[in-house]
């Protein structure tokens, strides 16, 4: 059996994704859940402020997604080099992506410290969840970069190199979710 029809079937390789992002799941909402049971407790007159920064990341993030995706199926159609255009422009929006998150995390810890001072610590929930999500966008970085660097000495096989093309895109729209729940907890509460 390929690692392509690993895939197909729901492999070993397929569940422990599956099994990775469920557990990362329940750690996300876990963490909001801390932040919307604090905001309660704390009352509504505590605002939160979310840099402009965060809102340009949402932007680079769905990108990084979409070009996973879209390689992925240029891949499954054995269109090796638009798959492999695809990953690489994908790993440029990861780079944008952390460029942006950056400068933003730290306005979010300088946000905190003034916060904190002034009796509202949750801005430390929103820090740690923004810097918990980054250090997974890392994650699917080096995954990312892995596969966009087999492109680069090699063309991309469907059956050698689908199955992980597959799987970094799932990983990659379940960032993708995670960050916009997050944005919404945070704008809604």
């Amino acid at each position: 059996m390929t690692r392509g029809g690993e895939l197909a079937a729901g492999g070993p390789t397929t569940f422990g994704l599956r099994l990775l992002l469920f557990s990362l799941g329940v750690l996300f909402l876990a963490g909001l859940l801390g932040y919307v049971i604090t905001r309660q407790r704390l009352g509504a007159d505590l605002a939160v402020e979310i840099p402009r920064l965060m809102y340009l990341s949402i932007a680079a993030l769905l990108a990084t997604s979409l070009c996973v995706e879209l390689a992925w199926r240029r891949l499954r159609r054995a269109a090796s080099g638009p798959a492999r255009r695809w990953l690489r422009l994908g790993a440029l929006a990861v780079v944008a992506f952390l460029a942006v998150q950056t400068p933003a995390l730290l306005q979010l810890l300088a946000g905190h410290r003034a916060a904190v001072s002034a009796g509202n610590p949750l801005l430390g929930f929103v820090f740690f969840l923004v810097l918990l999500h980054a250090l997974h966008v890392l994650g699917g970085l080096a995954a990312l970069v892995v596969v966009a660097g087999r492109s680069w000495r090699r063309p991309l096989n469907p059956d050698r190199d689908g199955a992980t093309v597959r799987l970094s895109a799932r990983y990659w729209h379940f960032l993708d979710v995670v960050w916009l729940v997050m944005f919404g907890v945070f704008l809604l509460s």
